[in-house]
């Protein structure tokens, strides 16, 4: 009864300490695969995100000729004071240093956002104060083929006397 006693206090005493460290918040990030569609919510999202967020992800596309598009929810919701605490931010490549597409707070969500290439890196950080719902985002290949393709398919012009010209 004693190891069982001294067992149950233990835990309860770790539960408490990583609960108060904030070690039970969900992990975010990583690398992704745009072979297949998907999405990128905030933690917690659509309830308040937590504090201390510091998320990155790289989606990257299979091809390099691909490029990816994001589509945001309408339920945006980002500290709004000038996207210095809260924000997310949307690069053209695979880090930070890469060109901006974007960064975006407050709550009205970004338009649709179209890569040059077959990756990109976004980032989302809050910081200890104001909390909102975050976002939610759908990534997946931007299908530049379709133009050639339906252009390809259209007969050309037409001379007078119905042949092509």
């Amino acid at each position: 009864m004693d190891i069982f006693t001294s067992l149950f206090g233990f835990l309860l005493v770790f539960c408490i300490t990583s609960r108060a460290r904030g070690e039970d918040a969900e992990l975010c990030g990583g690398q992704l695969d745009a072979s297949d569609a998907g999405y990128i919510t905030s933690p917690g999202y659509p309830h308040e995100y937590p504090p201390h967020q510091n998320c990155q992800w790289v989606i990257t596309a299979p091809e390099p000729s691909q490029r990816i598009v994001l589509n945001f929810n309408p339920h945006f919701e980002l500290e709004k004071l000038d996207c210095r605490y809260d924000f997310i931010e949307i690069r053209d490549g695979n880090s930070d240093g890469a060109d901006l597409l974007g960064k975006h707070c407050s709550n009205i969500a970004p338009p649709a956002i179209i890569s040059s290439g077959p990756v990109l890196h976004i980032k989302f950080i809050s910081d200890y104060a104001h909390q909102g719902a975050g976002f939610s985002l759908r990534y997946e290949i931007f299908k530049t083929e379709m133009k050639r393709l339906l252009s390809s398919a259209m007969p050309g012009p037409r001379a007078r006397d119905g042949s092509l010209a």
